[in-house]
């Protein structure tokens, strides 16, 4: 199963209402989230189905990245800052149980970092640093996910 875990994109250090998660994307992380989109369109398979953190910058990100794939994203609480990794493979799982070929996941670090360092490396992997708007497309066994994953591609809007 390829499994594509994505960081927001580029957002600004402060919001209007003081509250993290109602930052918005920088035009930076518009143009990461675009370009993102229109990358993984292009890949074999491609992501059916984008779940994303509801916080504002993630969830910009998943709107502009799925109108690339012309899918509408899915909302999971799950992804918001704080959550532990188990969550995403959770996520994961869910969406090998629903038969998806690829499934787009965007999400915030810590979290992202430590779930790819369990699904390549297993539980005490090595975090992978994730920078904002990149996405690393991992081939994985959906029936044992952890220390099971390759990396096939990272993609990031170059600076």
């Amino acid at each position: 199963m390829r499994v594509v875990i994505a960081r927001h994109g580029k957002a600004f250090q402060d919001s209007m209402s003081g509250l993290d998660r109602d930052r918005l994307l920088k035009p930076r992380g518009e143009h990461q989230a675009d370009y993102l989109g229109s990358a993984l369109a292009e890949t074999t398979p491609r992501p059916t189905r984008v779940v994303a953190s509801p916080y504002v910058r993630a969830w910009q990100t998943a709107q502009r990245l799925a109108r690339g794939l012309g899918l509408d994203p899915v909302e999971d609480r799950r992804l918001v800052c704080g959550r532990n990794a188990s969550d995403l493979i959770d996520i994961l799982e869910e969406a090998a149980h629903a038969a998806l070929d690829a499934v787009c996941i965007i999400g915030h670090n810590p979290t992202l970092e430590v779930a790819i360092g369990a699904l390549l490396e297993g539980p005490t992997g090595e975090p992978v640093r994730v920078r904002t708007g990149e996405a690393f497309c991992l081939d994985v066994d959906p029936t044992h996910p952890v220390n099971s994953a390759v990396i096939v591609a990272q993609l990031r809007l170059a600076d």
